[in-house]
């Protein structure tokens, strides 16, 4: 049925079954919401930036870094695809929300602006994006790490609101990558998209008991796929067509 599992899809199990089923077993695909468009462009902006640091220790210009940003922008848009994981992903329209596209491009490229400048010169990478995997059962585990140094995993976000205490302390990512690197410090780069762009850094703490139970449940949730149990949860805030894309699908409305 499946051959590895990642933390995007764990938690679309985590959230509702039935949605898994649909976009994993049934493969139906949603319009990626637009600041999926602005993430995966200021991802791709910064890893251009710690790859050209990698290459040969070049300085990456600012000019470069938003070229890179608005490049990733447009083909998206002229492409169809974007990313989500390991996967390109093909769509056919934009789901924009209450976003305007030309506001959100703006305050992701002086979010970029602000990392450039502030942080990223700060940073020794030595290992950008990075593909890892772990084997689970039959199946694999699979995660790509935004920047890995000596001592940090570093996961930039781009966001309209702060993490809250809630999000840094149950979020499976650290946990997940934690896996992978348990002696280095998790921290989430949060680059909020405001009026005044900044970048907040967060540690996320994660014990081995945490690592453990992320684990089991994983194998639990991989029980309960291969078992064909894919209950609708129509209890909470995604449970409403206008958070959920599969909401008159399922719901029959």
């Amino acid at each position: 049925m499946i051959d590895h599992l990642s933390v995007s899809s764990i938690k679309t199990y985590q959230r509702c079954a039935k949605q898994w089923e649909f976009r994993y077993i049934k493969n139906l695909k949603l319009a990626p919401a637009g600041v999926m468009i602005a993430g995966t462009a200021y991802h791709q902006a910064l890893a251009d930036y710690f790859n050209a640091v990698l290459d040969d220790q070049a300085y990456f210009s600012m000019e470069a870094c938003l070229d890179s940003f608005s490049g990733s922008w447009d083909r998206q848009l002229s492409e169809h695809k974007t990313r989500e994981d390991e996967t390109i992903e093909e769509f056919d329209r934009i789901d924009w929300g209450n976003d305007d596209p030309g506001e959100l491009k703006d305050k992701g490229i002086e979010c970029t602006k602000y990392y450039h400048t502030n942080i990223a010169p700060k940073i020794k990478p030595l290992l950008v994006e990075e593909r890892v995997e772990a084997p689970l059962d039959s199946i694999k585990f699979v995660a790509i790490t935004d920047l890995i140094t000596e001592n940090e995993i570093i996961d930039h976000k781009l966001k309209a609101k702060r993490f809250s205490l809630s999000d840094l302390q149950n979020d499976m990512q650290p946990t997940a990558y934690k896996m992978f690197y348990p002696d280095k410090q998790f921290n989430y780069h949060v680059a909020l998209r405001q009026k005044t762009p900044s970048v907040e850094i967060n540690e996320a703490v994660r014990t081995q008991d945490d690592i453990s139970f992320f684990v089991e449940m994983v194998l639990d949730t991989l029980k309960a796929i291969r078992a064909g149990s894919f209950p609708a949860r129509i209890e909470g805030w995604h449970c409403n067509e206008n958070f959920c894309g599969y909401y008159k699908l399922c719901r029959g409305k």
